[in-house]
């Protein structure tokens, strides 16, 4: 079985290089993508999520929480797949993630290890909404890191026939005056 996102999550995940393009990597007729076999066992072991949010940390803002995550505990995670690995990397994983105002319940936590792989679409989305309101507080920066490696990732995205190409800037261009200088 095989980790399923939503399109724009993984584009996202691409965006900040916490996964690579895959050859394999297909959009199924619902319209999300379905990953590589070979990758899931990251996203159960928490090794995703220690990629995510190292990307996350070094974009945000200055000052943007009080008490931001160390990111050389994320370094410690280990690359096996036992259980008492997966453990130690989950709550490495989620000590991050509260910190930056992502609250887990290790409910989830354990469905995840477990292999509930919906779980992972999921948590990366509340994971995605919570650090996407940046852009609405007006925090430039940010949006434009945001714009910019979602460029990347349409180029990338023209590279691989497999995955479906998107334009990220129609959703930040608002007049039609803009769209045609571009």
């Amino acid at each position: 079985m095989s980790v399923v996102l939503d399109k724009e999550i993984y584009q996202w995940l691409l965006a900040l290089e916490a996964i690579k393009v895959s050859t394999y990597a297909k959009e199924l007729e619902n319209g999300k993508i379905e990953l590589d076999p070979a990758i899931t066992s990251y996203f159960s072991s928490g090794l995703v999520f220690s990629k995510l949010l190292h990307q996350i940390v070094k974009t945000l803002p200055k000052n943007t929480t009080p008490d931001p995550p160390n990111l050389k505990s994320l370094d410690t995670m280990k690359f096996s797949q036992t259980a008492a690995s997966k453990i130690y990397n989950w709550n490495v994983v989620l000590e991050s993630l509260k910190k930056l105002e992502v609250n887990v319940d290790n409910d989830i936590k354990n469905l995840i290890i477990n292999g509930d792989l919906d779980m992972v679409n999921d948590l990366l989305k509340e994971v995605h909404t919570h650090f996407h309101r940046h852009e609405h507080r007006g925090d430039i920066s940010m949006a434009l890191k945001v714009t910019k490696l979602f460029c990347r990732t349409q180029f990338l995205s023209h590279m691989n026939q497999r995955i479906l190409p998107f334009n990220p800037l129609e959703r930040l261009l608002t007049s039609a005056e803009t769209k045609e200088s571009f």
